[in-house]
């Protein structure tokens, strides 16, 4: 279809008189036009920016705009012209690269999800990405970018909450967990590797002198064999436990001869002791040393407890100070 314009005249003279009237209608005609304009019938560059008016009731409706769905118009060339642009791939995002935009999709570190939810992967943050002074010592502070902690780094007010009175264990998986707060009086107790420790009433028993001997003797041997060095009666009792202290200088020739404590015919411990060589075997070569053993309570007759020498050396002396029983009561 084309433009059709019609003038008509405003006046006709075919008839009536030629008046000022007529002539004023005849000098303005009629203007009419039908039709519509083609594309053909316009110049190119002929229809500028003025000549669109800006009012919604002469604006092109969107409705006219023919653009394929989830895609966007984008300015391409120079001077622009209008493209489309695919923009509607779930998680991607609009980005612009220095000419015109593109739809691309968040790599790296983090993902995007089509809610726009933004996600830091796993492991991702490491120590050379913070700011060594993002926090202070209130918080956690890292030293020199590192993920190491600084000296008075976490304040107890950032440790999370417990009982009062509690303290901070780690369970067998070597997880953190809270000990709650014992009763007075108890004590922080090892339950051992299999749980974190807890507080628990302190068992304590009664230590008791049983039997004691005190003594300047020096005994010198030159045989072979066993030989009773220094007995003393233990008597009956209902100790759980005995301790043996026997205080003295103990000194042999022979790297196989070693001192040792018997209850009665029973070896309960040995001394293997450093020997000396020399001549005369000297006491004074020999250190003065606490030799203990704790040896099972109970007996129900006087039981000797025996200091004696073992093995083939062919000398040894022995200087004792003191020969003590203790009862223990657990």
């Amino acid at each position: 279809m084309s433009l059709n314009v019609t003038v008509t005249k405003g006046h006709d003279f075919t008839t009536g008189p030629v008046t000022r009237a007529a002539l004023n209608a005849a000098a303005t005609p009629t203007v009419s036009m039908t039709g519509s304009v083609s594309a053909s019938e316009i110049a190119d560059g002929a229809i500028t920016g003025a000549k669109i008016t800006g009012t919604d009731a002469d604006a092109i409706p969107n409705s006219k705009v023919a653009v394929t769905s989830g895609s966007i118009v984008v300015g391409t060339g120079s001077p622009g012209v209008g493209s489309e642009l695919a923009a509607g791939t779930s998680g991607q995002i609009l980005v612009g690269n220095g000419s015109t935009l593109a739809s691309v999709a968040v790599s790296g570190d983090a993902t995007l999800s089509s809610a726009g939810a933004l996600s830091i992967g796993n492991t991702k943050v490491t120590g050379a990405m913070l700011n060594a002074a993002i926090v202070d010592d209130a918080t956690i502070e890292i030293d020199s970018a590192s993920n190491s902690l600084k000296v008075k780094s976490i304040a107890a007010t950032n440790i999370g909450s417990g009982s009062n009175g509690g303290v901070i264990g780690f369970n067998s998986s070597g997880v953190g967990a809270n000990v709650a707060a014992g009763n007075a009086g108890e004590v922080l107790t090892s339950n051992g590797t299999s749980d974190a420790p807890s507080f628990q009433s302190l068992s304590v028993g009664q230590i008791k002198l049983a039997a004691s001997e005190e003594t300047t003797d020096t005994t010198h041997s030159s045989g072979t064999n066993t030989r009773t060095i220094k007995s003393i009666n233990l008597p009956i009792n209902s100790y759980n436990k005995i301790l043996v202290s026997i205080e003295a200088r103990l000194l042999c020739d022979n790297d196989s001869t070693t001192f040792a404590i018997y209850e009665d015919s029973t070896k309960r411990k040995d001394f293997p002791l450093p020997r000396n060589s020399g001549t005369g075997y000297d006491i004074s070569y020999a250190r003065l040393e606490t030799f203990t053993a704790l040896i099972d309570g109970g007996q129900t007759a006087i039981t000797p407890i025996i200091l004696k020498k073992e093995g083939s050396s062919t000398n040894y002396t022995a200087h004792i100070y003191s020969f003590r029983l203790w009862g223990i009561d657990e």
